[in-house]
Parts: structure tokens; C-alpha cells; sequence
């Protein structure tokens, strides 16, 4: 079975950029769309947290099926 971690890290950097580029937008416009910017970091984050999320729970629960050796 594949290792989840890869992914898990691949949709961090992912976010990292995101959150990245909106700061720079910010930055940019001069504050103009701050309000734009500030929704979809919080989208990008929820996205985030979510998939961190379900791959961890999917993680254990295979975790606790094989049963780790024990």
C-alpha cells in the first residue's frame, strides 16, 4: 500500500503557495481586494484542514486494521 504522507505534504506546499500568492496580490493592488483575498485564504485553509484531515483518519483506520505488528 502507498504511503499517505507524499500527498499529505504535496497539499501543504500546495496551500503554502496559495496563501503565498494572495499575500502577494494583497501587496500588489495595495490592500484593494484584501476583502477578496482574506475569503479565499480561509477557503485555501478549510481546504486544507479537511484533506489533512480525512488522509489521517483514512491513515488510522488502516493503522488499526493491520494492527501495527501487534
Amino acid at each position: 500500500m502507498p504511503s499517505l504522507i507524499p500527498r499529505i505534504r504535496f497539499d501543504e506546499h500546495l496551500g503554502r503557495l496559495l496563501l503565498l500568492t494572495l499575500v502577494f496580490t494583497v501587496l500588489l493592488t495595495e490592500g484593494r481586494v484584501l476583502g477578496e483575498v482574506f475569503l479565499a485564504a480561509l477557503l485555501s485553509i478549510g481546504v486544507l484542514v479537511l484533506l489533512t484531515a480525512y488522509h489521517g483518519f483514512r491513515y488510522g483506520y488502516v493503522e488499526a486494521k493491520v494492527g501495527n505488528g501487534r
